[in-house]
C-alpha cells in the first residue's frame, strides 16, 4: 500500500468510524465532507480505496442509487494490522 499517503488515510478513518458505529457513511455523505478535500477529489480516493480492496460500495435501503461505503475483509485485516503494530510500538523495550 505505498500509495496509501494521508489524505487517503484520512478519508479511510473516516468511512472506518461511521462503519464501526454501524452507521456507514454514504458515498454522498464521504463526498460532502469539505475538510477532506474537493467532491471530485473525494471521489477519486474513494474509488482508490475501492480498488485497493479496503471497503467497497453496497446498495442500503429502498433506494437503489443510494450506496453505503462499508470495509470490506482486507480493510478490517488492514485496521487489524495496524492495531497490532500500534501496540507493538508503545510496548517498552525488554
Amino acid at each position: 500500500m505505498d500509495d496509501f499517503d494521508a489524505n487517503l488515510k484520512a478519508l479511510f478513518e473516516e468511512i472506518t468510524v461511521a462503519w464501526s458505529k454501524n452507521t456507514p457513511l454514504t458515498v454522498s455523505n464521504a463526498i460532502g465532507i469539505k475538510k477532506l478535500g474537493s467532491s471530485a477529489t473525494l471521489h477519486k480516493r474513494i474509488a482508490r480505496l475501492r480498488k485497493m480492496g479496503l471497503i467497497v460500495a453496497v446498495h442500503t435501503g429502498g433506494n437503489a442509487r443510494s450506496k453505503s461505503l462499508m470495509l470490506t475483509e482486507n480493510g478490517v485485516e488492514y485496521l487489524r494490522r495496524l492495531g497490532a503494530a500500534s501496540s507493538k510500538a508503545l510496548l517498552p523495550n525488554s
